[in-house]
């Protein structure tokens, strides 16, 4: 079965959306960065983010027996040298680049890009089951929460944390947040629990 046949699947959305928490029935969101300033305290703002996701991955997929990688990036239909160098900067956070398998590339319908560049717009998908998941979240999440911050290494791909088999995923979307969301409540509850006070219900946070 293809990604989008999986996601269909567990989630019922044939591909991944950048709001879980508004795109998804079963969804929390969670304030990383929190009160630290960009400006003056990106050290801090990253620290605290990547500690309270590394926090909550942990939780989520305690259970899981496969935690999956999805990760995706825009460009033309046909990639070239800017999404390999978009990919090889994971390698210097220590994650291989070279396991993420190309899954599927999908026109996005973008009428501006059309125009600028004479060409679609294109969302290609990339996947990889993690080996070594604790390890290889905290490699990627760093990746994730630098993406806006002057933190280096840092990775301009949108990173999912998927468990196909208990319908389980985390969005890390930058410094600011995470989605966690569920294709079922059941799995999200003892995750609200532990972390309410790092919860957030403000639409359009």
């Amino acid at each position: 079965m293809n990604l989008a046949g999986r996601l269909e699947a567990a989630f019922g959305v044939p591909e991944l959306p950048h709001a879980l928490f508004h795109a998804l029935p079963n969804a929390l969101r969670f304030d990383l960065g929190g009160e630290h300033s960009v400006a003056t305290d990106p050290v801090r703002r990253f620290l605290q983010g990547i500690d309270r996701a590394r926090s909550i991955c942990r939780a989520a997929f305690a259970g899981s027996k496969s935690v999956e990688v999805v990760a995706s990036l825009y460009g033309a239909a046909q990639r070239g040298k800017p999404e390999r160098r978009a990919l090889r900067r994971l390698d210097q956070a220590g994650f291989n680049s070279g396991r993420l398998k190309s899954l599927e590339s999908i026109p996005q319908n973008d009428a501006g890009y059309l125009a600028e560049h004479g060409c679609d717009l294109h969302r290609h998908w990339f996947g990889a089951t993690l080996s070594d998941p604790n390890a290889d979240i905290d490699r990627l999440l760093w990746c994730a929460i630098a993406d806006e911050l002057p933190i280096e290494p840092s990775a301009t791909l949108d990173i999912y944390f998927v468990d196909f088999q208990r319908r389980l995923i985390a969005h890390p979307y930058d410094d600011r947040g995470m989605d966690v969301a569920a294709g079922s409540p059941r799995p999200l509850a003892p995750i609200a629990a532990k972390f309410a006070s790092w919860r957030m219900n403000v639409t359009g946070a």
